[in-house]
């Protein structure tokens, strides 16, 4: 609370301010940035959103989705930068030389590991999302929530629950949702049939193809698929539409741990961890650089594949054998 009311400070005393967050943004990323770029337009600031990677056209429904760039703003100095949703300034790649030039850097973010790099750092790894945060964010602020903010914060929240399928997933978070529900008006029928109901052909031709992958350890704990780079290319497709596919892979009865290996470019593979059990995947995703949530991480690992494959599960088959023996 100490640091939320330093930060509504920070947004009472300037006035242009800098949104960005990690490369290959998600969900949450994409709803809280355009949430908060709308509380501080509201307020009567300057804003500007810009990220490394596009957002996915998943996200195109999202009032603001367009303003949201990926060219740099030249010869500018901002007097916050707010990062959102990483716990890295590394995860920012080429928006990091902005950062660097703002007067203050306010760090928004969930995840384990967060290396608190901001001046204020607001970093609550109970929150289930970032949205959360700033819906927290705005009861300090005394703001009043409008449809377009509570439909952006809803789904920040919905997609990084797993549709409040995963284990981050607490009352409070219902408590938040039921709330945005009623301030917008929101119909989840209708939002879950826009982010998962309106794949394009290509992308349900990569997730056949990925299916295809499926391999299991043998005793079934480990479950795992691969996404190649040539299957991208064969479906005309990008990492972007692959959001939702370590569900899949999650859902194999009886696997403890799953794993979506994504080979993002020749010798870069991303690895996506989920655990339906005590495996804390945060620690494997760790040992690869990366990082995130107990039983939810990910990794990029820089090499062959085949060779990623074989070194993340040994460090699975190990962590597992230590939980369960």
């Amino acid at each position: 609370m100490k640091e939320l009311k330093k930060i509504v400070e920070v947004i009472r005393e300037n006035k242009s301010f800098f949104i960005t967050s990690h490369i290959r943004p998600d969900g949450d990323s994409i709803g809280s940035q355009l949430a908060l770029k709308r509380i501080l337009e509201r307020l009567g600031k300057e804003v500007i959103i810009t990220n490394h990677d596009p957002a996915p056209k998943i996200y195109d429904f999202l009032p603001g989705k367009e303003s949201i760039k990926q060219e740099l703003p030249k010869n500018r100095e901002f007097d916050v930068a707010f990062i959102l949703d990483s716990p890295e300034l590394s995860r920012l790649v080429s928006t990091a030389e902005i950062i660097e030039k703002a007067k203050v850097i306010v760090n928004i973010d969930h995840h384990l590991g967060n290396e608190k790099f901001g001046k204020y750092n607001y970093v609550d790894t109970e929150a289930s999302a970032v949205g959360e945060e700033i819906y927290e964010l705005t009861r300090v602020m005394g703001f009043e929530i409008d449809r377009e903010i509570a439909l952006c914060l809803y789904v920040g929240i919905f997609t990084d629950t797993g549709s409040f399928r995963q284990s981050n997933t607490t009352p409070r978070t219902h408590e938040i949702v039921a709330h945005l529900m009623k301030i917008g008006d929101l119909k989840p029928a209708q939002i879950t049939h826009q982010i998962y109901g309106t794949q394009l052909p290509s992308a349900i031709k990569l997730l056949s193809m990925t299916l295809d992958t499926l391999e299991r350890s043998g005793d079934g704990r480990i479950a795992w698929m691969t996404i190649t780079d040539e299957m991208f290319k064969e479906t005309g497709t990008t990492k972007a539409e692959t959001e939702n596919f370590i569900n899949y892979v999650r859902s194999v009865k009886g696997s403890e741990v799953a794993i979506l290996f994504t080979e993002l470019a020749k010798d870069e593979v991303k690895v996506s961890f989920r655990s339906k059990s005590s495996a804390d995947v945060n620690s494997i995703a760790k040992i690869f650089g990366g990082g995130g949530h107990l039983r939810a991480s990910a990794c990029t690992i820089k090499g062959d594949l085949e060779e990623a494959k074989r070194k993340v599960l040994v460090e699975v088959e190990k962590r597992l054998k230590k939980v369960y023996g």
